[in-house]
C-alpha cells in the first residue's frame, strides 16, 4: 500500500453496510451489525477522541450499523464531537446521500463514555487524538491499565506519522494486540480502512482485528 509510509500494510479493507455503498437499496434496510461480539458486548468499537477525525470514524462506523463508544478528557469535547456528527449526517441526508431513518439509527448507535473503563469493553478500540507521541503513549499506558479485565482487547491507532509499536513501548503488556487502523478523511466518502502493523509477529495476530473490520 503506497500510502504505507512507516506501516506494512495488513490489508486494505472497506466497511460492510457503507453509506455509499446503500445508496441504491431500500430506505429500510436494517442495519449491519460489524462485530460478531456484537451480541456478547455492549459496543462494537470505541473511538477515543471526539474531534474532526474522531468524530468521523464514529460517525461512519455508526452509520454501517455498529454501536460505537466515543469518549474525550470533557463533556464538553464529548459533545462537541456528537455535534460534528449530527451535522454530518444532516449534511450528507440534505445532499440525499443516506435516509432521515439511516441518520438517526446512526444517532442512536453513538455512546459518548465518561471513561476509559468503559471504552475497553469494546473489542476494538481506535485512538483518533491529536499528534503527540506523549499524549498517545500515555493514553495507551491508561488503556492498558483499565483494559486488565479484558485481554483481548485491541487497541488501534488513526495515526499517519507513529507506528503503533512505538506508541505501546512500555506502556501496554506484551501479549496485547495493537496496530495500525487508519481511516482516510473524509472518513464518510472515503469507506477504506488500512490495517497496517509494523511489528512481524503482529501480522499473525490481525485476522482477528480484520475479522472485526469486514
Amino acid at each position: 500500500c503506497l500510502s504505507c509510509r512507516h506501516f506494512s500494510c495488513y490489508a486494505t479493507l472497506s466497511l460492510p453496510g457503507s453509506p455509499l455503498a446503500r445508496m441504491s437499496t431500500s430506505t429500510n434496510t436494517p442495519a449491519v451489525n460489524l462485530s460478531s461480539s456484537a451480541a456478547n458486548g455492549k459496543y462494537d468499537f470505541a473511538v477515543v477522541g471526539a474531534g474532526r477525525m474522531g468524530a468521523s470514524i464514529a460517525g461512519a462506523l455508526a452509520l454501517s450499523g455498529a454501536r460505537v463508544a466515543v469518549y474525550d478528557r470533557s463533556d464538553f469535547d464529548r459533545k462537541k464531537g456528537l455535534e460534528i456528527m449530527r451535522a454530518d449526517m444532516r449534511q450528507h441526508e440534505n445532499s440525499e446521500l443516506i435516509s432521515a431513518s439511516a441518520r438517526l439509527q446512526a444517532l442512536d448507535n453513538v455512546f459518548l463514555v465518561e471513561s476509559l473503563d468503559e471504552v475497553v469493553k469494546a473489542p476494538l478500540v481506535v485512538e483518533a487524538i491529536f499528534e503527540d507521541l506523549d499524549a498517545k503513549r500515555q493514553l495507551f499506558k491508561s488503556l492498558e491499565e483499565a483494559a486488565a479485565a479484558y485481554p483481548d482487547t485491541v487497541f488501534a491507532t488513526n495515526s499517519m506519522n507513529y507506528m503503533s509499536s512505538k506508541i505501546a513501548l512500555n506502556t501496554v503488556s506484551a501479549t496485547r494486540v495493537h496496530c495500525g487502523v487508519r481511516f482516510l478523511h473524509p472518513v464518510f466518502f472515503i469507506p477504506v480502512v488500512e490495517l497496517c502493523s509494523d511489528e512481524e509477529k503482529q501480522p499473525e495476530r490481525l485476522p482477528r482485528v480484520a475479522a472485526l473490520l469486514e
